[in-house]
């Protein structure tokens, strides 16, 4: 297929190299992004063009590697062109053909080395009076943003500062958006140094069979290379994911102590879907974790109401059960505030946290099951927080501050 490409690319500029001449007008690349394994490229001209723009792109030994065209009857100065290609490092040349009625055709050309390792950009981070519709519209994440906001389908207030954003979250208590913010500046920073942050689970093939799956996504906080991960499992009653205050910022949490960290979007409707989501992506984290810079051993699962059902699902269950190809289980279960009470001999140790005036998780269900787990020899730790009701994500001054690094603590105890 290569071969195909590279050989049409060559009849094309043969056949328009005698035309070329020293009044052409001038490209210029103006911007280069990646997101997965498509390069977007933003072209200027001199003047405005009308016809056919060329990118073909090539590996640093020059066997080209992707080609795309982008037609337009319409004259304008700016060209946006998508390639696809799987390369880390590599050239781009971008060729512009005029073939206008009554216009010589022509060829100039504009060439770009890059490394996507090192690709850096300068995107602006967001305040907690930045609005949902900039964070909608932020270009660091492009392709992307609808999945960080809490509702699937939903007409947003773009004028809403995120200040407001508990308003979005109706199940959850003590939301602190500049927790929020920081975390998504901190996703911003990684794209400004080249690292891609969000990453499909499910390929196209199986989103096109179930378009539902198009909702789905994980977000990448990375901590030490090579360390154990943990995939953070945020609720919403399953109506909706509350990623910017249980997911989140709990993967900022967990980086502090070195570790990778992963806040899941799954589908919400039912709890069915959601593990399958959680088995789906636990599965493609350990299939790419040489590429991700993950260990493969002793990640963890954690989450909060129904984002803990989700987690204690695979704990009981292992990922095989919700569909997944390869059958695996964390070596620890964190679950905050869940009424679950389904249980097996084959659950891994199990961290358990509620607040005593939690009116949605009952605190004596949830210690009668952690009182089960460990009649069989199961470790675990239940942690009742006085004064607190439902959904307090980190507990920042509360009675459940520090939870976190308590948690990552008895993680540590299963790690081999």
């Amino acid at each position: 297929m290569k071969r195909l490409i590279a050989g049409m690319v060559v009849c094309i500029l043969a056949a328009l190299l005698p035309s070329a001449c020293a009044a052409e007008p001038t490209l210029r690349i103006a911007e280069e992004t990646w997101q997965n394994d498509t390069v977007t490229y933003t072209v200027t001209s001199s003047e405005p063009l009308s016809g056919m723009l060329i990118c073909a792109v090539y590996d640093v030994n020059g066997a080209l590697q992707g080609v795309a065209v982008e037609k337009s009857e319409d004259a304008q100065a700016e060209w946006t062109v998508d390639v696809t290609t799987d390369l880390e490092r590599g050239k781009s040349k971008m060729f512009f053909w005029n073939a206008t009625s009554g216009t010589p055709s022509w060829i100039n050309g504009n060439t770009s080395d890059w490394d996507h390792n090192q690709q850096t950009a300068s995107y602006e981070h967001i305040t907690v009076q930045s609005t949902i519709g900039e964070l909608l519209h932020h270009p660091a994440f492009a392709g992307f943003a609808k999945h960080i906001l809490p509702w699937d389908g939903r007409s947003y207030d773009e004028n809403m500062p995120l200040s407001q954003m508990a308003r979005l979250m109706p199940y959850h208590s003590h939301v602190n958006p500049q927790n929020s913010v920081d975390a998504l500046n901190r996703l911003i920073d990684d794209v400004n140094s080249g690292k891609q942050v969000f990453y499909d689970f499910y390929t196209e093939e199986e989103k096109a069979q179930d378009p539902s799956k198009e909702d789905t996504g994980l977000f990448f906080y990375r901590g030490e290379a090579g360390a154990p991960f943990a995939v953070q499992c945020a609720g919403g009653g399953f109506s909706h994911v509350g990623s910017l205050h249980e997911s989140m910022p709990h993967c900022m949490a967990v980086n502090a102590h070195g570790y990778n960290a992963f806040a899941i979007k799954y589908r919400v409707g039912s709890e069915q879907e959601a593990a399958e989501d959680l088995a789906a992506a636990i599965s493609f984290i350990l299939e790419n974790a040489d590429v991700l810079e993950v260990s493969r051993e002793d990640y963890s699962v954690w989450g909060g109401s129904a984002g803990a059902r989700m987690a204690a699902d695979i704990g009981s269950y292992g990922t095989a059960y919700w569909g997944a190809a390869t059958d695996s289980r964390p070596a620890a279960v964190i679950m905050l505030y869940t009424g679950r009470s389904d249980y097996t001999p084959d659950d891994p140790p199990t961290f358990v946290g509620v607040g005593e005036d939690d009116g949605i998780a009952n605190p004596n269900t949830m210690k009668r099951r952690a009182d089960a787990l460990a009649a069989l020899g199961i470790d675990t730790e239940f942690h009742l927080y006085p004064n607190l009701g439902h959904g307090f994500g980190l507990g920042l001054g509360t009675s459940a501050e520090g939870w976190v690094d308590d948690a990552v603590a008895f993680c540590e105890k299963h790690i081999k």
